[in-house]
């Protein structure tokens, strides 16, 4: 079981939509009975609630949404214009440095060194002698980090 497709991500509003999308019209368009059943944590209503609005704005995932909720956002989102989708999610790099958690946002050209940095190290693995681990300890950035 996976927990998370592809690896952990952050997820929050395109930058043109942030005066848009408000905690008020998320909490009542998106997740209304969830901020019902908890109006005190405002950080889970977000959350959950962006993910409403990413699975919505994405063709493929809005038929996974109840049929109320969809008319609810049908009606909500009527002529604003949202491009592709209006949630966007960013990949976050999770390691440990010196026993301490490190959770960093990955910028795409992050992203493409580590894709190129763990090629090279399947290609390799196989003739590579066996070398000390650095001190973050996530496979992707050996050789990355100091």
């Amino acid at each position: 079981m996976r927990l998370c497709r592809g690896g952990p991500i952050k997820i929050k509003l395109k930058a043109g939509h942030t005066n848009l999308v408000t905690d008020d019209w998320l909490f009542m368009n998106c997740v209304p009975h969830i901020r019902l059943r908890f109006p005190n944590d405002c950080r889970l209503c977000w959350i959950l609630g962006l993910s409403t609005l990413y699975a919505y704005c994405d063709l493929t995932l809005r038929a996974t949404l109840p049929e109320a909720q969809r008319i609810r956002l049908e009606a909500a989102l009527q002529g604003v214009d949202y491009g592709v989708n209006a949630v966007e999610k960013t990949p976050l790099h999770v390691c440990s440095v010196n026993g301490n958690l490190c959770i960093d946002e990955m910028s795409l050209l992050l992203v493409l060194l580590l894709m190129v940095q763990f090629y090279r190290a399947s290609c390799s693995i196989s003739s590579a002698p066996s070398v000390p681990r650095p001190l973050c300890r996530c496979k992707l950035t050996t050789g990355l980090l100091p």
